[in-house]
């Protein structure tokens, strides 16, 4: 294992999200275990301690959906499922089959719990394995990728997993963080940096994501840009993170503040994109 990885895994092992948390709010919430569903995993307005650990939450992961046209008939493999919030949400609301696989394998635990509570096991499979590595058959119709791809030193390694993964015809449901361009000053190149160093990852072009699927045999259908989007839920999450009794750490809220501050200058964006197998 890399020392990125590790980095990562340690990451996550610190991360204020996971199945305890969201647990604890449902019970605040006095709903009883029998009738616990995904819809009170994937949704909360006031904290944001939810399943869906990403960028926009649950709107954002049915916002990609719709995108991607997904179907009861799609079998999906999520690469980087973390708590296997949208494979759920996806399970849940579309009737689809969904599989996810994750380095972190507290998240795979966690994923396999949540699912098990929402009554979603059997539609919902999560097993622990590199997204950059995994010799996976080539049975599924969608492969997504949401606002996780970016921890990925070489993207297209997880691109050729994906494209492996595809039936013919198959598609790619991708989301991410992305810099809007070259940086105006050197303040917004150091800024980019620290983020990167903050989230673990990448920061790359809109441009060159899609040159990586094309460069795999892929073509992109669809892009749109989700600024707006991404602009309201940093400042959300400001707040939300600054909550003492969230207890959220210093890596994370300095995170949200700087990716903040560079949405604000237009330095970053939010990027959607469905790539299909070209044929």
């Amino acid at each position: 294992m890399t020392n990125a990885s590790n980095s990562i895994e340690q990451t996550y092992d610190l991360h204020p999200l996971n199945a305890r948390r969201i647990l604890d709010r449902v019970a605040r919430e006095n709903v009883p275990p029998s009738d616990i569903t995904e819809a009170n995993f994937c949704r909360d307005e006031q904290t944001e301690i939810t399943d869906q650990n990403h960028i926009g939450g649950a709107a954002s992961t049915m916002r990609l959906a719709r995108l991607a046209k997904v179907c009861g008939a799609d079998k999906v493999l999520d690469l980087a499922c973390g708590l296997g919030g949208p494979a759920r949400l996806l399970a849940d609301s579309y009737g689809c089959f969904v599989d996810g696989i994750d380095l972190h394998a507290g998240r795979i635990a966690d994923a396999l719990l949540l699912s098990k509570m929402a009554g979603l096991s059997y539609c919902t499979h999560f097993s622990v394995a590199d997204m950059t590595s995994a010799e996976l058959p080539p049975v599924y119709s969608l492969v997504w990728g949401q606002n996780s791809w970016m921890h990925v030193s070489d993207p297209m390694l997880v691109v050729r997993t994906a494209m492996t993964a595809l039936r013919p015809n198959g598609r790619i449901a991708f989301e991410e963080v992305c810099l809007a361009g070259d940086a105006d000053s050197a303040v917004e190149a150091d800024s980019a940096r620290e983020l990167e160093r903050c989230w673990q990852g990448k920061l790359r072009t809109k441009g060159e994501w899609e040159g990586h699927f094309i460069a795999s045999g892929m073509r992109v259908d669809q892009s749109e840009l989700a600024d707006d989007m991404l602009l309201e839920y940093l400042r959300k999450m400001v707040k939300i993170s600054a909550m003492p009794l969230l207890a959220w750490p210093d890596g994370e809220r300095n995170g949200i503040e700087l990716a903040l501050e560079l949405a604000e200058k237009s330095a970053i964006s939010y990027v959607r994109l469905i790539a299909r197998v070209a044929s």
